[in-house]
């Protein structure tokens, strides 16, 4: 289950760290004149997820219009996180439904889930309607957060973060080797997407 760090109270160590990468990431963002920042990782098990949802809380908090979209089709958590009914991308690319984005699920913070999981997620991202949604988004938010699948075991978090500003690479020690993330970097640069940089996980 995610831990939504960004909302809990006090300043831990974690609250903390989470204040200081939106901080970081608003500054690039607004040097690179970027919205759309894709968090991924080199493989399973290193936290995106978690990371990506207390990104997109953390830089609610300083009043920015954030959408938070759950990318990862294959195992989406983020309407678990937000208690919010996955009725999402896959339903608007797919089965041509309206777009539907969960509104406020807290202040400043919209999210736009996975959706019903289907049998080929790469027709989703790869479909001609994904970029249109994007388009949308990108106009409507100050800042988008994409959660997505691991670079190194499906195609999806490339093709997601070709369409993006630029990727932030969640680093979970002793998770993901050296090699792999050599080649998770290699992948991400070889497509030309910005790395903006790296979220280094202790434990």
């Amino acid at each position: 289950m995610i831990r939504l760090i960004s909302n809990e109270r006090g300043d831990t160590a974690l609250v903390e760290a989470y204040r200081t990468l939106r901080s970081n990431l608003q500054y690039v963002c607004n040097q690179q004149k970027g919205k759309l920042i894709c968090i991924t990782a080199a493989t399973s098990g290193e936290g995106t997820s978690e990371v990506a949802a207390n990104t997109a809380l953390a830089l609610s908090k300083n009043n920015n219009k954030v959408l938070l979209i759950d990318g990862n089709l294959r195992n989406p958590v983020q309407h678990l996180a937000f208690n919010v009914q996955n009725k999402g991308l896959t339903n608007a690319v797919m089965m041509d439904e309206d777009l539907t984005i969960h509104r406020n699920v807290q202040p400043h913070l919209d999210v736009l889930t996975a959706g019903e999981v289907v049998q080929h997620p790469s027709e989703v991202v790869d479909s001609s309607k994904l970029p249109t949604i994007l388009d949308y988004v990108r106009d409507e938010y100050d800042v988008v957060i994409i959660d997505t699948p691991p670079v190194l075991s499906v195609t999806d978090a490339i093709v997601l973060a070709e369409k993006s500003d630029g990727v932030m690479l969640v680093v979970r020690n002793e998770v993901a080797s050296p090699k792999d993330l050599i080649e998770a970097k290699k992948r991400l640069t070889q497509v030309g997407i910005p790395l903006l940089g790296s979220i280094v996980i202790d434990a």
